[in-house]
């Protein structure tokens, strides 16, 4: 399903381009089609969101840092596509088109959920990387931090956009009319908006502190620390002792035990799960 998804996502996005020219006095025709391909994109992407939930549905997840900064991504991924169709809309778009609403739409499913994934992939294979483990209070520090600074950030903009507040101006003060009489009104997001984008850089400084502190530490000598099943986290996967054949996959990842309660790692010949199979 993923990489099926992944595959139409990225045909429908050839054919979506024209959604940025909605007000450049398209054919109504030329623009029915791009807001339709447009509006589809949401199907795949909506598959996805339901797999990662699946995946996770009565797992008992233990929210590591990892765990949090991925379901943090899934998050973002949701509130930034929701107003995905509505700029797909040609009668919507004409009004919202370069405004900020379009800039927290963007910034919210590219920007901070790509960030998050990103982020998410440094803490989990940092053993693998760096043969050490970061640390898990700052790591969950790092978390919150972030995640309230890119929600408050990124959702007031979209009050603002909607008030018909352009993007790229650099200030509104000192235009005359009354546009601009309506968006004094949205001075105090504004002002929010610009504290909460500092406190989002700020937020950054743990996962310095974090990855500076965990470097100078001596290397760890534990593996696997989060029990992970998948091939990388193999013994000796990365760096295999001289003579020695690199580890073999003996099935597919996320393959169940006997007992249907447990994964099993792939490089294990056992149908049950053991400690020696880590």
């Amino acid at each position: 399903m993923m990489i099926a998804t992944t595959l139409l996502i990225g045909f429908l996005g050839i054919l979506v381009w024209g959604h940025h020219m909605f007000v450049a006095g398209l054919n109504p025709f030329a623009g029915t089609a791009f807001s339709i391909s447009s509006m589809a994109i949401a199907i795949p992407a909506s598959a996805k969101v339901l797999s990662w939930l699946a995946t996770i549905w009565r797992s008992r997840p233990k929210l590591t840092t990892p765990m949090l900064f991925a379901l943090g991504f899934v998050s973002l991924f949701i509130t930034g596509g929701i107003t995905g169709p509505i700029l797909a809309q040609p009668i919507l778009d004409e009004y919202l088109h370069n405004t900020f609403f379009v800039v927290a739409h963007f910034h919210l499913i590219m920007a901070m959920a790509g960030i998050f994934g990103l982020i998410c992939a440094i803490y989990y294979w940092a053993p693998l990387l760096f043969h050490r483990t970061l640390s898990e209070p700052l790591g969950k520090l790092h978390f919150w931090a972030t995640l309230l600074g890119a929600y408050s950030t990124f959702l007031p903009m979209h009050f603002t956009g909607l008030a018909g507040e352009p993007r790229h101006y650099a200030q509104l003060a000192g235009v005359a009319g009354p546009a601009t009489t309506l968006l004094q009104s949205t001075m105090p997001l504004q002002r929010h908006i610009t504290v909460s984008a500092i406190f989002l850089v700020c937020a950054q400084i743990p996962f310095l502190i974090n990855l500076i502190l965990s470097l100078r530490r001596p290397a760890e000598t534990a593996e696997n620390p989060w029990q992970a099943t998948t091939m990388e986290w193999a013994p000796n996967a990365l760096n295999p002792l001289p003579n020695e054949d690199l580890p073999v996959a003996y099935r597919e990842p996320g393959q169940y035990s006997d007992s249907g309660k447990e994964f099993l790692t792939q490089w294990s010949t056992a149908s049950t799960f053991t400690p020696e199979a880590e």
